[in-house]
């Protein structure tokens, strides 16, 4: 894709710049590649040029981000056709997972008002990526030829069994549905001069309260940071840190914080499984740390699942 034209073809800005005077720095690069755009005397942009991701629908994640710009949520949506978009730049960083307690209750403030931008009843998107992701796995796995670590991923066609996912299905709850993150990790809260903001909206759909709380609480024993991921089970929330997240949050939303505690415990098994899915999904031989990962989602789910 010619980046420069597409900017020139949609910026007024950059219209009539030499694409020597353009810049771009690549800030990610898996399924999606992201730069930075900088010209003299412009503001910076982000680019994003989309790849193929199975796991989730373009055309969905389009519609979400359009949402959340009108909504004051998120960067600006500049411009987007086939392939690509044009974003806002924010300056700013990624929450680090060593931050993550500090700023409980600030999160949970910061989610209330996301959540609210959509509400709804109906099959909630956990539910349907469970579903979806399954039947993906399950494709895929068939075409691999592993050997000696063909029993590492053997232990992994749990996540395929309809009646495991009707286990995971009764854990979940009975109540309205929010507009959800669905990846609600660290690193997607971007921390700005004007406060937290969320970004990266990929998997957001409706679902419960809980199972962003829960990813959230969940995902400060892992390390993202670098390419193989690392587990520190020791670092999760403190009970104090947790209680601050989600009093805050029950508060913002006008929700009984006892009600969405136990909301929560049990949205951490559902955010587990899914999570063991996703690592499921995205292994290709020889990367076996995804189906490692996966391993560890998929112990951790048994976990939060054995003591509801």
């Amino acid at each position: 894709m010619n980046i420069f034209q597409k900017l020139k073809e949609n910026i007024q800005d950059y219209q009539n710049l030499p694409d020597e005077t353009i810049s771009l720095e690549q800030l990610t690069g898996w399924t999606n590649k992201v730069y930075k755009v900088s010209a003299p005397s412009k503001e910076p942009l982000i680019f994003r040029e989309f790849g193929s991701v199975p796991l989730v629908s373009e055309q969905l994640e389009r519609r979400n981000f359009q949402m959340l710009s009108d909504a004051n949520l998120g960067p600006k949506l500049l411009a987007q056709g086939e392939g690509f978009r044009v974003e806002q730049f924010l300056p700013g960083e990624s929450l680090s997972r060593k931050e993550m307690g500090a700023y409980a209750t600030q999160v949970g403030s910061v989610l209330s008002h996301f959540h609210q931008v959509q509400t709804g009843t109906g099959k909630p998107a956990t539910q349907t990526f469970i579903e979806n992701w399954s039947e993906l796995f399950l494709k895929q796995s068939q075409t691999y030829e592993l050997g000696e670590n063909s029993p590492k991923l053997e232990e992994l066609k749990i996540l395929t069994d309809p009646e495991a996912h009707k286990g995971v299905f009764s854990l979940l709850p009975k109540s309205d549905l929010v507009f959800s993150h669905n990846d609600f990790s660290y690193q997607n809260i971007l921390k700005t001069y004007n406060g937290l903001v969320i970004i990266d909206f990929e998997y957001a759909d409706l679902s419960f309260p809980g199972i962003d709380l829960a990813n959230y609480i969940v995902d400060s024993m892992f390390d993202y940071s670098r390419s193989v991921y690392e587990y520190f089970p020791e670092d999760q929330l403190s009970p104090s840190e947790e209680s601050e997240l989600v009093g805050t949050y029950a508060q913002e939303s006008n929700l009984n914080e006892e009600d969405l505690t136990n909301q929560v415990q049990a949205c951490k098994a559902a955010v587990n499984f899914m999570g063991a899915l996703w690592a499921a999904c995205n292994f290709t031989p020889p990367n076996y740390e995804y189906l490692e990962y996966s391993k560890v989602r998929l112990d951790l789910y048994n976990f939060y699942a054995s003591r509801l």
